[in-house]
């Protein structure tokens, strides 16, 4: 049986499980681990939008059911300038997307991830990756990884040994930079966008609207501020 380690269980980690899950490789499924450096799933991103063939993939991996109830469907967006007052345009009319919270996203595909069979699939949460070694005893650079994990709840350390190793641990990520790209080093390009979400039942009642009194806020609303500091 192959053995797969995911590093990260963000929503592509976690996606890259759950479709793993659902494949045989030479003849048989795969194990796969998922590790985790945080410690429980958190309250982490604004809100994401699943475009209908995004939903169509969550279907697939048994997660678009899930995110139904919490996500806010999406028929269309417009853009519009807080400065002037007036809509700049129009966005996906007449489409089927859903917002969702990045937490809801992610508690979603956990959901579905903890009921494969354990023996299938392990998440294991606080998992810190010290090391990344390829065990070549051929010469050949197809020898099996030994990943080094620290467990931050009590400190314990463990080599865990695997067939492939995935990549899925974010913009810091610790194994692109042990492994995949050394000489690359972080670099803030002098761009940032401020964002946030509040919960309203009064949609048009907040007193923000376009120049023709449209309320600017209807079903859902996302404001943001670009910034370049360049």
């Amino acid at each position: 049986m192959m053995h797969i380690i995911v590093v990260g269980a963000g929503p592509a980690g976690l996606a890259a499980a759950l479709a793993l899950s659902q494949t045989t490789i030479q003849d048989s499924a795969p194990y796969i681990t998922i590790l985790e450096l945080r410690p429980k799933v958190e309250a982490l991103g604004g809100t994401i939008l699943l475009t209908p063939l995004a939903l169509r993939y969550l279907d697939a991996l048994g997660v678009g059911s899930r995110l139904r109830k919490p996500g806010i469907p999406i028929r269309g967006i417009d853009v519009v300038s807080l400065r002037a007052g007036r809509t700049l345009g129009h966005m996906l009319p007449g489409t089927d997307a859903l917002r969702v919270l990045r937490h809801h996203l992610v508690q979603s595909m956990v959901d579905s991830v903890t009921q494969l069979p354990k023996d299938r699939v392990t998440l294991r949460y606080g998992a810190r990756v010290t090391d990344i070694q390829q065990m070549d005893d051929q010469g050949d650079d197809e020898g099996p990884v030994r990943v080094d994990v620290q467990f931050d709840a009590d400190k314990s350390q463990e080599s865990i040994s695997c067939d492939a190793l995935l990549e899925c641990d974010g913009i810091h990520s610790f194994v692109r930079s042990t492994v995949v790209d050394r000489e690359r080093k972080k670099t803030y390009p002098g761009r940032a966008i401020v964002y946030g979400y509040v919960d309203s039942d009064s949609t048009g009642q907040i007193g923000v609207t376009t120049l023709d009194e449209k309320p600017i806020l209807r079903d859902s609303t996302m404001i943001k501020v670009s910034m370049d500091h360049s």
